[in-house]
């Protein structure tokens, strides 16, 4: 299906773009500097959420080609993108409910672990984006 081929080209080029955008808002500059504006965590979520369900639709639906005869593998079908963002839509997910809640838990093991997490953030990032570009351009490899 060509909408989840989109979808899945869309969200996980927004995921990357907020997590490399993210790392440099939050590294920010001097007083001279101007920052990028914060995107919300309402959107975050919403993009988190879609990334993650395509990108588990990706790995039960692969694309299809009528006119060429090349059928994707029924599982592996679209690895690279459902993983990239299966993942992004894990750390954004996360990520928007370690913001929301209380400090009550802060010093349990899953922030420790966020905090492992989040030092591959900006390659995940990247990771998305490059599964976007090579999924955009070459859509029909059976593992892109």
């Amino acid at each position: 299906m060509w909408q989840l081929n989109m979808f899945s080209i869309i969200f996980n080029g927004l995921a990357g773009f907020l997590f490399i955008q993210g790392d440099a808002i939050d590294k920010g500059g001097g007083e001279g500097e101007t920052k990028a504006p914060p995107f919300s965590g309402g959107f975050k979520l919403i993009v988190g959420v879609a990334a993650g369900a395509v990108g588990i639709l990706k790995l039960f639906a692969p694309f299809r080609y009528p006119d060429s005869g090349i059928h994707g593998a029924p599982i592996l079908g679209d690895l690279i993108p459902a993983a990239a963002g299966i993942a992004a839509g894990f750390m954004l997910v996360y990520g928007f409910y370690r913001e929301q809640r209380s400090g009550a838990y802060a010093d349990g093991k899953l922030d420790r672990a966020w905090d492992e997490l989040s030092r591959i953030k900006r390659l995940l990032g990247i990771a998305c984006v490059a599964a976007a570009a090579l999924h955009l351009i070459f859509a029909r490899f059976v593992f892109l």
